[in-house]
């Protein structure tokens, strides 16, 4: 996803818990690198206005990590 603000990318992790068990049912990761599961999940960016790269890191939650 692009914007006047940056670049953004993203990696959508789909779980489902079937009978109590977790599995992932699906992924997709969005970026400059991922253009193999870009193009499996039809994904596009329209009216791109800025590409480079910026990396930024935190430590995730553990209460963020799954959502039931």
């Amino acid at each position: 996803m692009s914007s006047s603000l940056g670049f953004n990318e993203f990696l959508y992790v789909i779980e489902q818990k079937i009978n109590g068990a977790w599995s992932t049912a699906d992924r997709v990761d969005i970026g400059p690198d991922h253009t193999a599961s870009q193009g499996a999940h039809d994904y596009h960016i329209v009216a791109e206005g800025w590409a480079d790269t910026q990396t930024f890191t935190y430590p995730p939650r553990e209460e963020d990590w799954r959502v039931e």
